[in-house]
């Protein structure tokens, strides 16, 4: 690693490196905690928890005491790896001197067969699918691997192979890991999926190019920008990597942090061993076959490694494998990585396990796993981190949003005051076409055996299952807040219910199976797995394939799979429906930053170029660029960008309105000072 980084040696620093930072300090801490009852794959999502938690840690070390060490820019390659290599070298020692003994548990249980190659292939697969069907125009590739990765996934659970169930986990890495690449390659630069990638590019970018993290918030005027750059996971994680690994920031948000997020699934099938393997995998594979995995998310690198972190604490709250004093260090490490990694997931994970704490002493029930002081050590060092960082802005946005939910009660009888998704996901609105009325069918179909799941833990809560009372009532808090989302208005705008219900099908979806069994037991009066999995399987493979957007597609039906559909789009479509941000966009916004004196001239454009390629690629926060209207007044020397959407649709989006450019009177009296034949730069010369 060292050596790589001393020459600069291309590919082989950035493969090695990513290994090295991402598994390898971990796995250090893995092996000094003794660990050694995880297996192979739980000790790899321990590891990258660990390793990414320490990079973090690092990185704020060195930046709170830089003048000590006489570094004002401690965020270097140099620094970094320093830091990484006496930590490895010193842990390594450590280890040996210990004779831990046992090292070998960790590969002799896990011998390499041909399945295991064919498995690993799968992605590389998918790689080579989707570049070809974006270079050509294409979806046939694509469509292969999609129906490869249900076949696979029926198979692991139809046949009755030791071999296979030895490779669960890596079954679900491959499929997580596909399902991520078939939809990261449908563009060379970033894609927002609506999400906040742009705004996540810009903070990055800014730690990376400064060298260090300062805790004031440097956009004053743009609180979500504030609440971004509070967050580690997208300040000095990213920056460290690109550091390190001499690899454009583009490249860390767009591949390197997916590729981190597929530990995500596979930490959960370890959190849902209380059930059988089997039963593990199929609730994996619901958690992943619902879209915002492998679409929104990508754009919410701050989320992505946030459930990383959320994960690895479910998994330490309730594994029998970690003793008491190592489940106390886990959680308070983890603890720290998720609240400087995403600040809604861990406002819901201490209000889960806050009433879950409460209503398990409310019944008077003997608290094992989650701890009072737990609870308060998380309390606080929630509160002081978004507190005393980034000005406060995450508080403020606490306060903002809990007004906002306070406000909306009065609207508590208007279903028009929901979420649409609310209304879709009950049935409620009417379906464009019969075969979106078929796949909201099966969507449905999950989320009644998910209901009757949590019916039968309710009869029968223990019976069958080690799910424990403390997993019981942490999966009753996660329902009454699925009602709660449904039934207060406001609530689920406050992040979207798409995210809401990704976010709960962490805890949920084990639900999806226990329904499914609880209805074969009612018909064969007795415990039947085979006919339990099959009929599971009869559901979540077409909703799988909804989904993903496969069935649409091979009927022709609209539907929102850009990697699927990009070949036959129209360009309203692309650039308004999808946020499609291409080559037009990305070079006159870096035209803009380069040729403008942007930090005192007054800059122009539309909502979508104002929060998408000017916030990222032009380095821009939202509250320097003003929105254009049909009474703009341009000021003398400001300066007016347009996008495609401009120039060649004739459209200018606003907050709630909607202009044809050619409608726009004063952008006549304007200099063109650059065009690129799609983005336009216009100027007010005095």
């Amino acid at each position: 690693m060292s050596i790589s980084i001393f020459y600069n040696i291309s590919v082989i620093r950035q493969f090695i490196g990513f290994i090295y930072v991402t598994f390898l300090p971990g796995f250090i801490v893995v092996k000094l905690l003794k660990l050694d009852k995880l297996d192979i794959w739980e000790a790899l999502v321990f590891s990258a928890g660990f390793s990414l938690g320490i990079l973090m840690l690092i990185g704020l070390l060195f930046n709170e005491f830089r003048f000590i060490f006489g570094k004002v820019n401690p965020l270097s390659a140099a620094t970094l790896i320093t830091a990484l290599n006496v930590f490895v070298t010193l842990g390594g020692v450590w280890v040996s001197l210990r004779n831990l003994g046992e090292d070998k548990k960790f590969i002799k249980d896990f011998q390499f067969r041909s399945i295991i190659f064919l498995l690993i292939s799968v992605p590389i697969l998918t790689i080579i699918s989707a570049v070809y069907a974006n270079i050509f125009a294409t979806n046939i590739p694509l469509i292969l691997i999609i129906i490869l990765i249900s076949i696979l996934f029926s198979i692991a659970v139809l046949l009755r192979n030791k071999i296979l169930r030895q490779v669960y986990p890596l079954i679900i890495l491959v499929i997580a890991l596909s399902l991520i690449y078939h939809a990261i390659f449908v563009t060379e630069e970033l894609y927002h999926y609506g999400s906040d990638v742009f705004g996540e590019y810009l903070t990055s970018n800014l730690i990376a190019k400064n060298g260090y993290w300062g805790l004031t918030n440097p956009y004053p005027g743009d609180i979500s920008l504030g609440r971004t750059y509070s967050m580690l996971s997208v300040t000095i994680l990213p920056a460290s990597y690109s550091i390190l690994l001499n690899i454009d920031l583009i490249w860390v948000l767009r591949l390197l942090f997916p590729t981190i997020f597929s530990m995500v699934p596979l930490g959960l099938y370890y959190t849902y061993k209380f059930l059988n393997k089997k039963y593990a995998l199929i609730s994996t594979f619901l958690f992943m076959s619902y879209y915002v995995y492998y679409t929104e998310m990508l754009g919410l690198n701050k989320q992505m490694i946030g459930e990383l972190f959320l994960v690895l604490l479910l998994i330490t709250i309730f594994s029998e494998k970690i003793n008491y004093t190592n489940r106390i260090i886990c959680f308070l490490f983890f603890s720290f990585g998720l609240i400087v990694s995403h600040y809604a997931l861990a406002e819901i994970f201490l209000f889960f396990i806050f009433i879950s704490y409460i209503l398990l002493r409310l019944m008077r029930q003997h608290v094992y796993h989650i701890k009072l002081g737990m609870l308060l050590y998380f309390f606080v060092a929630m509160f002081c981190w978004y507190i005393y960082t980034s000005s406060s802005s995450v508080l403020d946005s606490i306060l903002f949003f809990s007004s906002y939910i306070f406000d909306q009660l009065g609207n508590f009888f208007d279903f028009g005051a929901r979420d649409p998704m609310i209304l879709r996901g009950l049935g409620i609105e009417p379906p464009p076409s019969f075969w979106n009325a078929l796949g909201r069918a099966f969507a449905i179909l999950t989320e009644i055996l998910i209901c009757l799941g949590f019916i039968r833990l309710i009869i029968k809560k223990t019976e069958n299952y080690k799910i424990g009372k403390e997993r019981f009532v942490l999966l009753l808090t996660a329902m009454v807040f699925l009602f709660m989302l449904i039934l207060i208005p406001g609530l689920s705008r406050t992040m979207n219910m798409t995210r809401f219900y990704h976010i709960l099908l962490l805890l949920l979806a084990p639900l999806y199976a226990i329904g499914g069994e609880f209805i074969i037991n009612l018909v064969f009066k007795r415990k039947n797995i085979i006919a339990a999995s099959s009929l599971l399987l009869v559901i979540i493979v077409p909703y799988f394939l909804f989904q993903t957007g496969l069935l649409y597609e091979v009927v022709g039906n609209e539907n929102l799979s850009l990697p699927l559909s990009k070949y036959r789009r129209s360009t309203t479509e692309l650039y308004i429906v999808f946020g499609y941000v291409d080559a037009y966009r990305i070079y006159g916004a870096e035209w803009l930053a380069e040729n403008a004196f942007v930090k005192t001239t007054p800059i122009y454009s539309d909502l979508w170029s104002q929060r998408m390629e000017l916030r990222g690629y032009a380095q821009m926060p939202v509250s320097r660029v003003e929105l254009i209207t049909n009474t703009t007044d341009i000021v003398s020397g400001g300066i007016v960008y347009l996008s495609p959407i401009n120039t060649i649709l004739n459209r200018i989006i606003g907050e709630n309105y909607l202009w044809n450019t050619s409608d726009i009177q004063f952008m006549r009296d304007l200099n063109k000072i650059y065009s690129n034949c799609g983005s336009e730069v216009y100027k007010n010369t005095p």
